[in-house]
């Protein structure tokens, strides 16, 4: 799976992704606590990237569906953050992404994951497939950031 990475476009988004952060952090008068990332596929795979790199100690990434890019260093400021990640052992049936290739390489780029950060990480696998209608994913994020949330 990593062999069709390009590092050097990888590296490109997660800086993109990093001053895209330290804006917010700027905004939220230092306070990265109050910032959380979420992504889908590809997008869980950036979010876990750009948001463990980051120096700014944020309040939670959320992934579904995605993979842990094993060239990710975990930044010491978010070595505690909390991160869940939801896999399914079935992937989505999409036309476009058949159900062999790398797809079933996924769930073992966590271990990589939580040998990096062993703290604050859940990694669920469910039986099916994790995709979920919209309200079902929206209230799973919910209930991931609503205790992490802090109030001004």
């Amino acid at each position: 799976m990593e062999e069709v990475i390009s590092i050097k476009d990888l590296k490109e988004v997660e800086a993109e992704m990093q001053s895209i952060i330290e804006r917010e952090v700027k905004l939220l008068n230092g306070d990265g606590s109050r910032i959380f990332l979420a992504g889908f596929a590809q997008g869980a795979a950036m979010a876990l990237t750009a948001g463990l790199q980051s120096k700014e100690k944020l309040g939670g990434i959320f992934a579904v569906e995605g993979y842990f890019i094993s060239t990710t260093e975990v930044n010491e400021s978010n070595k505690d953050t909390p991160v869940l990640v939801i896999l399914g052992k079935v992937p989505p049936e999409y036309p476009w992404d058949p159900a062999d290739g790398v797809y079933k390489d996924y769930e073992k780029t966590f271990d990589s994951l939580q040998s990096k950060k062993s703290s604050n990480t859940t990694v669920e696998v469910k039986e099916g497939t994790a995709y979920f209608d919209r309200e079902t994913m929206q209230n799973k994020f919910v209930d991931f950031i609503k205790p992490l949330i802090k109030k001004p």
